[in-house]
């Protein structure tokens, strides 16, 4: 059932999942690809969807835990050897609500509120939010335990080992909710979009849901990646534009990862140039993010929604530089601008402070799948 729930090539990669597996939870997540359509019309799509977790049920392939407990997520990369570990419960709505959860990015309403809408028809939530917390050491080491035991379920897909145990005891369940009760504050890693479309439909809907779905992970834990931005613009005059923007411009040779803050690539036209942002900003949360959005984005380019404006794409920096290069010799885009990733500590500062960072400012790992734990809201 467990799937990736983004990432896809494109759309006719999913159909061919859906064609191929009766079972895969993208049935609920995108029926309307069913429909051949990528608009979605709600009580065509999402009912469709609906009923297809029914027959889940019926079928008896969707199980219900008959015991409260949270579950115990491990994600493995077979190729690095990187582990990612958290717990699996439900964040409390009244701590979304009062600010303990911490949020670093806006939503778009449209999107919140088409989310609500499959919320509504569906009943259920497939994926976790990922919520990120200080360090713990006695958590950490109460939780070692556990993973000592084998798991309830285990599997590998895309190279990728996922493994779930089951913490169901109640004294366990207690000392588990006392100490992440004992967190000063948590921030949302991933999942704005759903936390906010879940905790409004808990309260719209007055559903009997004490929050929605998390995996809540030690912030040392994560791994963060930039978004490199791919874009379409005019590039006669932009070297030029950059250098009278507060950027030194070289050339260079050689791809260009930046390791430092206030570094930048940038490759057009064949060739690679080193960017360096040299003007003094007085606010320390000015972040390189940020620094592309509203001096080469909208200043130079004219895009004023990077997350509206077809002419930006954004690029995932797990993945090699060089397919972003060969999108650029394609024609494709005019400009790829590498980044280098943000400081989680700057993403807490920024969620502290009440302000919001532009989109796509941070991939983070790990990714979860749609499918693999489910709450049921109603």
């Amino acid at each position: 059932m467990a799937a990736r729930s983004s990432g896809y090539e494109n759309n006719d990669v999913i159909i061919q999942i859906l064609q191929e597996n009766p079972l895969c939870y993208l049935h609920a997540v995108k029926p309307y690809l069913h429909f051949g359509t990528t608009v979605k019309i709600p009580s065509l799509h999402f009912s469709h969807g609906a009923n297809y977790i029914q027959q889940l049920k019926e079928q008896g392939v969707i199980v219900q835990e008959e015991k409260q407990g949270f579950y115990l997520y491990k994600q493995t990369h077979v190729s690095t050897g990187e582990v990612f570990a958290g717990i699996i419960g439900l964040c409390d709505k009244q701590g979304y609500l009062s600010g303990k959860i911490k949020l670093h990015e806006k939503t778009l309403t449209e999107k919140e509120n088409m989310l609500i809408e499959h919320i509504k028809y569906t009943k259920m939530s497939g994926e976790p939010v990922l919520v990120m917390h200080k360090h713990n050491a006695d958590l950490k080491a109460y939780l070692s335990q556990f993973y000592k035991k084998e798991p309830e379920i285990v599997f590998e897909v895309e190279g990728i080992v996922h493994e779930l145990r089951l913490v169901n005891d109640e004294k366990a369940l207690e000392y588990l909710s006392s100490k992440l009760a004992e967190s000063p504050e948590m921030y949302l890693a991933d999942g704005h979009h759903r936390s906010a479309a879940l905790t409004r439909y808990i309260l719209e809907s007055k559903s009997t849901s004490a929050g929605f779905m998390a995996l809540l992970m030690f912030m040392d834990d994560l791994s963060v990646q930039p978004f490199h931005r791919l874009v379409q613009c005019d590039t006669s005059d932009l070297i030029q534009a950059l250098a009278s923007s507060g950027f030194e411009v070289n050339e260079s040779n050689e791809v260009i990862a930046p390791s430092h803050k206030r570094n930048f690539g940038l490759y057009m036209n064949n060739q690679w140039y080193a960017l360096v942002y040299k003007k003094m900003e007085h606010n320390d949360l000015f972040l390189d993010v940020e620094i592309v959005e509203k001096e080469i984005l909208k200043s130079i380019c004219g895009i004023l929604d990077s997350k509206e404006d077809q002419r930006v794409s954004f690029f995932e920096g797990n993945k090699p530089i060089t397919q972003a290069v060969k999108m650029i010799d394609a024609k494709e885009f005019d400009v790829l601008i590498t980044l280098k990733e943000c400081d989680l500590d700057d993403v807490c500062k920024i969620a502290d402070a009440g302000m919001t960072m532009p989109p796509k400012s941070t991939y983070i790992l790990p990714k979860l799948l749609t499918g693999l734990t489910i709450h049921q809201l109603d």
